[in-house]
């Protein structure tokens, strides 16, 4: 008797252990590409949760696409930057259990700024000699 309860316990604990440990395809995936079409590679690409404002980051690749895999259920602010370019930022991406959602961005060059500092003293004066 001990046995059989025993045995439908460890059953019930195994399959309740499995539903925890399903694997979850939930992606934001995406492209970079600048106002030409061509791809951004390396740039930065940051996904954060608006409620729980828990974040993920990823780099595009050669090919200027990006993926951040596993992220939860949520409504998320999707940012790309990349020095030399507009920060450009998608909100209200809505993202459900086992779905990818795709966010591609369009990026513009950007007003680089440069800033040169040149310092000089006063020339020395050769020092006066007397005749």
């Amino acid at each position: 008797m001990f046995r059989i309860l025993g045995a439908i316990c460890l059953v019930a604990c195994l399959c309740l252990g499995a539903h925890g440990q399903s694997a979850s395809t939930t992606a934001l995936v995406g492209n970079v590409v600048d106002s030409a079409g061509a791809a951004i590679s390396d740039a930065a690409v940051t996904v954060v949760n608006v409620e729980t404002k828990e974040a993920y980051s990823a780099k595009t690749n050669a090919e200027g696409y990006y993926e951040v895999q596993f992220i939860k259920a949520g409504t998320y602010a999707v940012t790309s930057k990349k020095d030399g370019f507009e920060s450009i930022t998608q909100t209200g991406v809505n993202v459900s259990n086992n779905q990818v959602v795709r966010a591609d961005f369009a990026m513009k060059v950007g007003r680089m700024d440069q800033i040169v500092e040149v310092s000089a003293g006063l020339p020395r004066s050769p020092r006066m000699m007397r005749h």
